[in-house]
This record gives C-alpha cells, sequence and structure tokens, in this order.
C-alpha cells in the first residue's frame, strides 16, 4: 500500500462516526497525510507512478516554502465537507486549489495539486476520464480565474467510478 493511500484513508466525520462515508460525501483527510505532505513534499506523487520531484525526503524539504500554509491548504477539503458539505468532486477542487494557488513549494505546485486531485478522487472511488491535456488546463485555469464551483463542475462531467486506492 502507498504511503499516500494509507494517509488519504477515511477518516470519521460527524455524520459517519464509523469513518467510511458513502462516495457522494467524500473524505475528511486524515491528519496523517498533512504531516507527510509537509515532511516530504513533491514525493506527494510517488505512490501513484508519477515521476517528478526531489528524489529523497532531504530534498523535498527543501522545495517547501510554508509549512503552515501547505497544512492549510490540506486542511480545506475537510472543512468544506463539514461546513458546506462539499461532494467529492468539490472537495477534491478545494484541495488542488490550495496547492496550486498557495504556491506553498519552490517549483511544481500546479502538478502537485493535480496529483494531489487525482489520487483524492481514487481514494473515494472515482477517476476522470479527461485527458491529460484537459486536467492540465484546468490547473492552468485555476491561476486565470477558474472557480472552484467551475473545476468541481468539470470535474463531475468527467468523473466515472474506479477501484478505490486500498487504505
Amino acid at each position: 500500500m502507498s504511503c499516500l493511500a494509507s494517509a488519504l484513508r477515511r477518516s470519521p466525520t460527524p455524520s459517519d462516526p464509523g469513518g467510511v462515508s458513502p462516495p457522494e460525501r467524500g473524505v475528511s483527510f486524515a491528519p496523517e497525510w498533512v504531516s507527510h505532505v509537509a515532511r516530504n513534499g513533491c514525493l506527494i506523487c510517488s505512490g501513484m507512478g508519477v515521476s517528478f520531484g526531489p528524489e529523497s525526503a532531504d530534498q523535498a524539504a527543501d522545495q517547501l516554502r510554508d509549512l503552515a500554509g501547505l497544512e492549510g491548504a490540506l486542511a480545506r477539503p475537510t472543512t468544506h465537507a463539514h461546513y458546506e458539505d462539499a461532494d467529492v468532486a468539490m472537495q477534491a477542487a478545494v484541495l488542488a486549489h490550495g496547492i496550486a494557488e498557495g504556491q506553498y513549494f519552490v517549483e511544481r505546485n500546479k502538478r502537485t495539486a493535480l496529483a494531489a486531485m487525482r489520487t483524492s478522487l481514487l481514494v473515494n472511488g472515482f477517476d476522470v476520464t479527461a485527458s491529460q491535456d484537459q486536467r492540465a488546463r484546468w490547473m492552468l485555469g485555476l491561476s486565470e480565474g477558474l472557480s472552484l464551483a467551475g473545476l468541481a463542475a468539470e470535474l463531475r462531467r468527467c468523473m466515472v467510478p474506479a477501484e478505490p486506492l486500498d487504505g
């Protein structure tokens, strides 16, 4: 099991004390994911076979500009789930926006945001049918004014059921 998959496992929410919420409700990101990403930065994608970023945790730590800001961005999906009843698509959009626009890493913020967004969908049993080019346009669109609601709508149009990552 990848570190990311185990760190993204579903955790209890007020409406679901058992920790397994239906896909339309999304997940609350477990605190250990925040810690893992904060320590290992761009290595977030290693469990998905995505190859970019530093080779080691030490190199990744050098790429992190703002630990507290990153932790805040990683907490946003949980906040939206609890206070705005955000679905999986909106939580993934909020996560991507927080990482891409926060610029918490020296480089590769949008790539990391895209990988985190897709991983959050996979953990919840969804994938997207959009091409890599389309997904890249979503990330670029965030810096050009694409709203959270707009990104979530794009995700919903392309979401398909998938085998969830084991947690």
